[in-house]
């Protein structure tokens, strides 16, 4: 029999909470696609009527360093409020119909401020309840050596709770950043934020790039596709929700965008892995950094996986700037394709690495198509020279 009683240490709490991520607007991503699961619970369960019901506002006080992430979606129960929000990765969800699935990325923001603070009230009670971290009270306990508690103790020791009056037809759930550290001022910058959340949020294109393009585009059962890709009102500082930045040209280069080309990637034994689309152009040339919509982005529940590059090894090895020629979004259809972590690429399962060869695939065909571009641009150039000469 075994007598050593297994523990989880302090030390969790810190690769949790102070490890996570490298990027700290991350953190928005995170705050974000929970919210995101809310609002699709509260639809699920009559809450909010359709998704465009539910709202996710991000407020940015510069002035107090403070930062607030609000959604309207179901919020907690009281009786679920400490297990919920206390426990660690004991989260329910499980990355398939959900977008989190480890119970673990709520503590992120921690690393960047203070105090961590989570509000929520659910419909039909009559009170709201807070669990408030006390970040610097946390990262005594994990520089001080000779402190062993243990990762959940850290938590308990850590954490306060309070209850408020609430009207019954409340439901949200709110995070709140207070006394953000100023080693990090890209988090308090509105403009900054604002432009990655369209990169990388579950928003939905400008209306001008889906009634000029997409619906003149998409046919057949990627009109269902297309139609099935959720979408949120997100707004930062109470401006009008954010959408996409894709436009009617490439913006970098100025190509006009002629049509989106749309694509499937099944395959025999794991059915359809993914779908995409991509801008078909006239590919003058490579798409500059500057332009912050290249590249194919590999996105989950319309949420971006990972960062810009994340697919461009998939291009044949000699050709790996062939990602700089393309607008283009591929969105995971097979939910057993779960992220890891970090969320900055895929759980290595038999599903995942089927896509990246289709994926591989694919692209060694796409070559072709702005190489063909690039050979037409350099004989038009040269029928010009010869007409000019004579």
């Amino acid at each position: 029999m075994k007598e050593h009683k297994s523990k989880i240490g302090k030390n969790l709490i810190g690769m949790l909470m102070f490890q996570m991520y490298g990027d700290s607007k991350l953190i928005y991503r995170e705050y974000v696609q929970n919210a995101r699961d809310a609002i699709n619970d509260a639809v699920k369960e009559g809450v909010l009527s359709k998704i465009t019901e539910g709202h996710i506002i991000i407020n940015i006080d510069n002035n107090n360093r403070k930062i607030t992430i609000h959604d309207n979606g179901t919020g907690v129960p009281i009786e679920r409020v400490e297990p919920v929000l206390l426990d660690i990765a004991d989260s329910n969800k499980d990355g398939e119909t959900s977008a989190g699935q480890f119970g673990i990325g709520r503590l992120v923001g921690g690393y960047f401020c203070k105090k961590l603070t989570f509000k929520t009230s659910y419909k039909g009670e009559d009170v709201a309840s807070e669990i408030v971290f006390d970040i610097d009270k946390i990262k005594a306990i994990l520089d001080d050596s000779s402190n062993n508690s243990t990762a959940t103790e850290v938590i308990d020791i850590c954490t306060d709770k309070n209850i408020y009056e609430e009207e019954t037809d409340k439901h949200y759930f709110t995070v709140t950043l207070e006394d953000i550290h100023p080693d990090y001022p890209e988090l308090l910058n509105e403009e900054i934020i604002s432009d990655y959340l369209k990169e990388v949020a579950p928003v939905d294109y400008n209306s001008a790039f889906k009634n000029q393009l997409i619906q003149t585009s998409v046919h057949d059962e990627y009109i269902d596709y297309q139609k099935q890709v959720g979408h949120f009102q997100i707004s930062v500082n109470d401006e009008v929700s954010i959408k996409k930045r894709y436009g009617l040209n490439i913006e970098g280069t100025n190509d006009q965008i002629i049509n989106l080309n749309y694509f499937s990637l099944p395959d025999d034994t794991h059915g359809l892995l993914a779908w995409g689309w991509y801008a078909l152009t006239e590919f003058s040339r490579a798409i500059p950094a500057s332009d912050r919509s290249s590249c194919f982005r590999l996105r989950k529940h319309n949420i971006q996986v990972g960062d810009a590059n994340l697919l461009t090894d998939l291009f044949p090895r000699n050709e790996t700037r062939g990602n700089k020629y393309f607008y283009g979004e591929i969105h995971i259809a097979n939910q057993k394709i779960k992220l890891n972590s970090a969320r900055d690429g895929l759980a290595p399962t038999p599903e995942a690495e089927c896509l990246k060869q289709r994926i591989r695939d694919y692209f060694d065909h796409l070559v072709k198509l702005y190489h063909l571009a690039n050979d037409m641009k350099k004989a038009t150039e040269g029928l010009l020279k010869q007409a000019k000469n004579k």
